[in-house]
C-alpha cells in the first residue's frame, strides 16, 4: 500500500572510539548497535540516530563496502565506522 514505511533492522559498529563520541556506555564491538529504522534511509541519517552527528570525520562501510552518507540502507545492513587512520 502506498504511504506505509516498513521497518528494518540494521547493525552499526562503532570503533577507533566514536561509541564514546556518541556517549554510548559499555559498547560491544563485536555485537554492534541493533537499530530499526525505516525501509531506504539514508546511512547518514542513521548513524546520527545513535548519536554521530559529524559523517565527515569518519570513513563509513555497509556490508564491506565503502559508502558516503547519501548511500540508502537495507534490511540486515551490517554498517562499519572508524576513523581514518594513517601511518608510515
Amino acid at each position: 500500500m502506498f504511504g506505509l514505511k516498513k521497518n528494518i533492522t540494521i547493525t552499526i559498529k562503532l570503533f577507533g572510539g566514536l561509541d564514546a563520541d556518541a556517549g554510548i556506555e559499555g559498547y560491544d564491538p563485536g555485537v554492534g548497535i541493533a537499530l530499526c529504522v525505516t525501509n531506504r534511509v539514508r546511512l547518514g541519517k542513521a548513524v546520527k540516530k545513535i548519536g554521530l552527528i559529524r559523517t565527515d570525520s569518519m570513513a563509513m562501510f555497509i556490508n564491506g563496502n565503502l559508502a558516503g552518507p547519501k548511500q540508502k540502507l537495507n534490511d540486515g545492513d551490517v554498517i562499519f565506522c572508524m576513523r581514518p587512520l594513517a601511518g608510515g
